[in-house]
C-alpha cells in the first residue's frame, strides 16, 4: 500500500514537472524581453527597435526593453547576443552589415550558424543624390562627367560606398569615396557642393530633396519611395548591381528551442502589422519585405555577403 502511494506521488510529480516545463515555453514571454541594438540612441536602428518594441508589447502583453550596445557597426552587440541564454528573452536587432561587410573587413567571433532569425523588420532604401544645382539630372548624365567624381560614404566597405562605386564603375567614371561619420555631415557636404554625389539613407535624404536642397537621381530597393515617386529605382535605371538596402532582422541565439522560436515568429508577424509600426515604416520611407523571417539568416545573409565581396573585388576595396 505504501509503495502504491509513493508511486502515485512520484507520477504526480513527474506530470506536474512536465506541465511546468511546457508552461515555460507555452507562455512566452514569461519575463521581460531585452532587445539588443548595436547603435546608440536616436539612430535608425534604435528607432526601429523602439517602434517594434512598442508593437511587440501590444500583441504579447509583455515588456520589451531596448538595450543599446553601440560600437564597431553592430559587432559588439552581435558578439554579446551570440552567447545569451537560449530562452528567447534576449534578442538582437541585427543590421545586415554586421553579417556581410563586417566579417569581410575584420575578424569577428560569430558566424551565421550562431544565430537564427525570426522576422525581417525593415528594408530601408538609400538615395543617390546630387547638389541642387548639379548638371546631373539622371544617372545616365554621370557618363559625361570629366575628371574624378567624389561621393560620400559611411566608411570603407560600407554599402553606401558600393552603391555609388558600382554605378560609376559601370559608367567608366573615375570616382573617389569621401568618408563621413554619419548622415548629417554627408548630406551637408552634398548640399554645399563639396561632394559631387551622396548615398544617403532615405530618412535623412527625402526631406532635403523635398525642400530643394538636394536632387535625387535614384533610390535603392524594389519599389519607388512615397514622396519621391518620380525618382526611379536604381534597378529601373539599369544598375541592379548597385541595389543595396539597409535590412534589419530580429534574431537570437541558434539554440533557442523550435517551439519558442515559433512563438517569437508569430508574435513578430503580428507586431509588424500594428499601426504604431506601420506608421514608423511610412514616416521613415522603409518597407516591410515579404521574405520569411527564418530565411534571412540562412539564405539572404550569405547571398548578400557574397554579393558584397564581389563588389569589393570589382571596386578594389581594401581589406
Amino acid at each position: 500500500m505504501v509503495r502504491a502511494v509513493v508511486a502515485v506521488i512520484a507520477l504526480a510529480g513527474l506530470l506536474l514537472s512536465g506541465c511546468q516545463a511546457a508552461a515555460n515555453t507555452a507562455d512566452y514571454p514569461n519575463k521581460r524581453v531585452q532587445l539588443l541594438v548595436g547603435y546608440g540612441a536616436g539612430g535608425a536602428n534604435d528607432t526601429t527597435a523602439r517602434s517594434f518594441g512598442q508593437a511587440f508589447e501590444e500583441v504579447s502583453g509583455g515588456t520589451m526593453l531596448v538595450v543599446n550596445r553601440p560600437g564597431a557597426g553592430g559587432i559588439i552587440a552581435a558578439t554579446e547576443a551570440m552567447v545569451e541564454a537560449a530562452d528567447g528573452h534576449r534578442l538582437f536587432l541585427a543590421p545586415i552589415a554586421a553579417f556581410t561587410s563586417a566579417p569581410l573587413m575584420q575578424e569577428v567571433r560569430y558566424g551565421d550558424d550562431d544565430f537564427r532569425s525570426f522576422a525581417v523588420l525593415t528594408e530601408q532604401p538609400l538615395v543617390l543624390v546630387a547638389p541642387a544645382d548639379s548638371p546631373y539630372e539622371t544617372i545616365e548624365d554621370l557618363a559625361g562627367a570629366t575628371g574624378t567624381v567624389t561621393h560620400t560614404s559611411f566608411g570603407e566597405g560600407h554599402m553606401t560606398q558600393l552603391v555609388a562605386g558600382e554605378v560609376l564603375n559601370a559608367l567608366g567614371v573615375d570616382s573617389q569615396a569621401i568618408p563621413f561619420d554619419g548622415s548629417p555631415a554627408a548630406v551637408q557636404s552634398v548640399a554645399n557642393g563639396e561632394s559631387d554625389l551622396g548615398v544617403i539613407d532615405i530618412t535623412s535624404a527625402r526631406p532635403r530633396v523635398q525642400a530643394g536642397d538636394l536632387k535625387a537621381l535614384a533610390v535603392t530597393g524594389p519599389v519607388r519611395v512615397k514622396g519621391l515617386e518620380d525618382v526611379p529605382t536604381i534597378t529601373e535605371a539599369g544598375f541592379p548591381e548597385a541595389d543595396y538596402v539597409v535590412s534589419q532582422a530580429l534574431v537570437g541565439p541558434a539554440d533557442i528551442p523550435d517551439d519558442v522560436a515559433a512563438q517569437i515568429e508569430a508574435l513578430a508577424a503580428e507586431a509588424v502589422k500594428q499601426p504604431v509600426f506601420q506608421d514608423y515604416l511610412e514616416t521613415t520611407g522603409s518597407h516591410l519585405p515579404k521574405q520569411p523571417g527564418p530565411e534571412w539568416m540562412t539564405g539572404y545573409v550569405p547571398m548578400e555577403r557574397a554579393r558584397t565581396e564581389d563588389s569589393y573585388d570589382k571596386l578594389g576595396v581594401e581589406r
